[in-house]
């Protein structure tokens, strides 16, 4: 028996580990409302074929920005951002988008009808850590 379970873990290490792959038709034309962290400002985020707006309340002021990336998806990491495939590749782990000439990197941990779970990846010349953020629709 031991024998067995020397082996099996063997091969679940050899196993590659291949990342999820997610497309724009799961994320597109819904609201999502961040429901995790909390803080003072409601975020929300809506994709298009090409854009990645995002909307920030303040709750106390009432005060609202809207921003608008461009963006893709992409089953690779970079921090090369590719506008020729904005609106082109429409599936991947990853989605790129361009902000002030920098590269924000998300990576989708999950996605359903209803929640949609991203790492904000912190990139190189940005404050702060990697941020786990949860979403639900908003009806």
């Amino acid at each position: 028996m031991k024998l067995f379970g020397s082996v099996f873990v063997c091969l679940l290490m050899c196993i590659p580990i291949v990342g999820q792959n997610f497309s724009v038709s799961q994320l597109k034309d819904i609201v999502w409302l961040r429901t995790s962290p909390k803080t003072d400002y409601v975020f929300k985020i809506k994709f298009t074929d090409t854009e990645l707006q995002t909307t920030e309340i303040n709750e106390h002021t009432g005060k609202t920005w809207i921003f608008k990336y461009p963006y893709y998806m992409s089953d690779v990491r970079t921090d090369d951002f590719d506008s020729t495939m904005v609106g082109k590749d429409t599936k991947g782990e990853f989605i790129l988008r361009l902000s002030n000439g920098k590269v924000h990197i998300v990576r989708i941990l999950g996605v359903s009808k209803d929640s949609l779970t991203v790492v904000f990846e912190l990139r190189k010349g940005f404050i702060g850590g990697d941020t786990i953020m949860k979403f639900e629709r908003e009806e």
